[in-house]
């Protein structure tokens, strides 16, 4: 394969050059885990921040699908030598990086989205305040005047995010929040918090603050993969009407479509100890033969696979016949029905 050395960066080459198979996947590998999955990690770690709203597998669900859209953009280049070449595969892993988070945000937390836009045109509307994107494509609010001092003036660090969304908040910022805007208007909460800040705040976490001081949020809380999101606690006290409220569980979810069950259910949490489906047999709500009924699979078959549940992604997909993301798809769409359906209990 004949490239020039300005059009492709270096650390493809290897990959891009390998003959056998084999071998470009070990290269491959190699270039995802010594600088692809670091940076993502780094990302999506900050694009999470301190926000509450976010749901805890999140986080994987957003790597997985970076991860998936770089592999295949490789793919591509491998295959295609006449590709569009990426010059710098470390800056093409950060843009990717936030664009998959951006995308997952406004398709997941729709209302947070929403503040983000409101926030952005709240920026670029007022003259005193100002907005501006890094080589990143990662956006910072700060006063109008700070424009020249876009690299050399400091970051609102995540300490100081965490500080402005604790109980107790600094002397200049108390009275500041006001979710009604009547008492104190967006512009003034903007203007007072980007002052004591004295220092350029993300985007991010602008939306994270703001979150938190008008309220906003999203339907965040459908059946998890944490056995934890079952509500169960060692109180005698609360044991029975727990029961009751995993029986109701458990009939809802055998009302799922089957391909949700199976992405729901083969990937059921436990932290880490085993797969929360051994909790159903454990407090007699639900036998083996008929889980396995209810994912739509002999009961050997399930016991075969017992001791190695829950199931990541990848291995789910492959058992069931579907994408990595269709998989995502349909246990977002379990719980979201889940949670409607055990709203009041």
């Amino acid at each position: 394969m004949s490239m020039k050395p300005t059009e492709m960066d270096s650390l493809l080459v290897p990959y891009l050059q390998a003959v056998a198979e084999e071998e470009a996947g070990r290269q491959v590998e190699k270039l995802m885990t010594e600088q692809a999955v670091p940076l993502i990690n780094q990302i999506v770690s900050r694009k999470l921040g301190f926000s509450p709203l976010w749901r805890l597998d999140d986080g994987a669900d957003i790597r997985g699908e970076i991860v998936l859209q770089l592999l295949h953009r490789l793919r591509t280049l491998r295959a295609n030598p006449t590709a569009i070449p990426i010059a710098d595969f470390r800056a093409y892993v950060v843009v990717t990086s936030y664009r998959g988070c951006a995308a997952y945000l406004r398709q997941r937390y729709p209302q947070r989205w929403r503040l983000m836009n409101r926030l952005q045109y709240l920026l670029t509307s007022q003259p005193q305040f100002g907005l501006w994107r890094n080589e990143n494509e990662e956006w910072f609010a700060g006063l109008a005047g700070w424009g020249d001092e876009f690299s050399a003036r400091r970051w609102f660090g995540s300490e100081r995010v965490q500080r402005v969304l604790n109980d107790s908040l600094p002397a200049r910022l108390r009275g500041i929040p006001d979710a009604t805007l009547r008492r104190v208007s967006a512009v003034e909460q903007m203007a007072a918090l980007l002052t004591w800040a004295d220092s350029f705040i993300t985007l991010d976490d602008l939306v994270t603050i703001f979150s938190h001081w008008w309220n906003v949020q999203d339907d965040t809380t459908p059946i998890d993969d944490t056995i934890e999101s079952f509500g169960l606690s060692t109180n005698l006290e609360t044991q029975v009407g727990q029961r009751m409220y995993l029986q109701k569980l458990w009939m809802e979810i055998k009302e799922l479509p089957v391909r949700q069950r199976q992405a729901l259910l083969l990937n059921l949490r436990n932290g880490s100890a085993p797969s929360a489906l051994m909790l159903l047999p454990a407090l007699q709500i639900a036998s083996v033969r008929q889980i396995a009924a209810a994912l739509d699979m002999p009961a050997e078959a399930l016991a075969e696979i017992w001791s190695q549940l829950p199931f990541d992604d990848m291995r789910v997909a492959a058992y069931i016949n579907v994408t990595r993301r269709q998989v995502i798809n349909l246990r977002v769409a379990a719980r979201e029905r889940l949670l409607r359906r055990m709203r009041d209990w």
